[in-house]
């Protein structure tokens, strides 16, 4: 008889650090020479699970509301009715929005977090002109004169612990 418990993993929205969207897609894979997963349940907290649904390999999903890091649960079925279990967790939050728009020379104020953007493990340190994190860095509330060219697609990323998050945020700059 079979009592071995089924094992995977989760992703949500393939693996993205982030996101704005309370509905998600997860995906499942299964670990090596599991095939016989039948069933699935959800949890956002560990604790109250969802009914049993069919396996897929992917399906849509709603978050929970709020700002803040969300985790998803899974708990593996298998024919047998071994359980496995699987978790991950996305980045929440609003990035915050600057309607000014600002032409070069002009001097702009470098917007704090005030979308109440997270990620797990990470404290907010403040943005950056450059995606890979070697451009400047801006601390919150400090004023800087706007240059198109000193910023990678117009845009400042932000930064975790002077590591780089890699989002673009939404300020807009012409």
């Amino acid at each position: 008889m079979d009592k071995v418990a089924p094992t995977g993993s989760i992703t949500i929205n393939e693996g993205a650090a982030y996101t704005a969207s309370l509905q998600v897609t997860l995906g499942f894979t299964l670990g090596a020479g599991v095939d016989d997963v039948k069933l699935i349940q959800l949890s956002n907290d560990n604790v109250t699970w969802s009914a049993e649904e069919t396996y897929n390999a992917s399906m849509s999903y709603t978050l929970t509301a709020g700002d803040g890091s969300k985790s998803v649960y899974v708990r593996l079925i298998d024919r047998a009715g071994n359980v496995g279990s699987a978790q991950d967790s996305i980045t929440g939050g609003q990035e915050p929005v600057d309607i000014q728009t600002y032409e070069n020379g002009d001097t702009v104020t470098v917007s704090d977090n005030s979308g109440k953007l997270v990620r797990t493990g990470f404290t907010f340190d403040g943005w950056n002109s450059k995606a890979d994190g070697s451009g400047i860095n801006y601390v919150l509330n400090n004023k800087f004169n706007y240059n198109k060219i000193s910023l990678e697609n117009n845009v400042l990323r932000k930064i975790y612990d002077t590591r780089l998050f890699l989002l673009r945020d939404r300020r807009v700059f012409t």
